[in-house]
């Protein structure tokens, strides 16, 4: 009755406008939160904050009330609006501890895996394997957590925006051949298909080399937008209010 959720490029977002009807003694640099309150499957009642992209939070969300003004929160993996199925494995019920996240903080980065990568490349003077960590290609020394904290809520990590990855402010995927990390699934894309060719003319073994990604291996890359049906089932199982 007060919002509408609307779908835009595939995502969803809420919506609706506030505005400030009184005629004098009007509300000057007003500032706007979103709170969620919804109850958690193991902490119980709690209340959320929601980022938003309009007016955007990292700018104050400051709004101008004396005209209707839109505000627009894109329901992302981290948003308490979408279903768990949008964020597996976040929170502490799923087993994470202080102690793994703070692990997979250090090792999630780019830089600790060219670290890591340069290390090997000391000890094999350059050769293929330059690429392995023990027995293993290095992305295998990524721990899952690690591995999605960049796509996913990881408690208690502080809440993201993907707006702020597809706007490049941001990233949001990591290569699994090399470990640098890409605001977007088409710029990781367009780097292994770049580099599987590169890698060919370096005369790097096949098992070391970038390759084309295939369509069944992007969602445990990248970020994935909950569908209409699974905002509709989550929202119509689960009680959420938002203040």
């Amino acid at each position: 009755e007060r919002a509408v959720i609307r779908c835009i490029d595939g995502a969803y977002y809420l919506m609706f406008r506030v505005c400030d009807l009184r005629a004098r003694h009007s509300l000057i640099e007003a500032h706007v939160r979103l709170y969620c309150i919804h109850r958690h499957p193991i902490h119980g009642y709690q209340a959320t904050p929601m980022r938003l992209d309009q007016p955007d939070d990292d700018l104050g969300a400051t709004i101008l009330l004396t005209l209707p003004s839109m505000v627009v929160h894109r329901i992302d993996a981290w948003s308490p609006l979408a279903p768990p199925t949008a964020h597996r494995g976040g929170g502490l019920g799923e087993g994470a501890s202080s102690r793994s996240l703070s692990s997979a903080a250090s090792s999630m980065t780019a830089q600790g895996l060219f670290a890591s990568v340069s290390a090997a490349l000391a000890e094999v003077e350059g050769t293929p394997k330059a690429l392995v960590v023990g027995a293993e290609p290095v992305v295998g020394a990524m721990s899952r957590p690690a591995k999605e904290a960049f796509r996913r809520p990881r408690f208690p990590a502080a809440p993201q925006r993907q707006v702020d990855g597809d706007s490049g402010n941001r990233d949001t995927c990591v290569c699994p051949f090399c470990g640098e990390a890409f605001p977007t699934v088409p710029m990781l894309q367009l780097h292994c298909e770049y580099n599987k060719w590169s890698d060919r003319a370096s005369d790097i073994k096949a098992e070391f080399c970038h390759r084309k990604l295939q369509a069944e291996e992007l969602p445990e890359l990248a970020h994935r937008d909950p569908t209409r049906e699974e905002i509709r089932r989550h929202l119509a199982r689960n009680f959420c209010e938002v203040v």
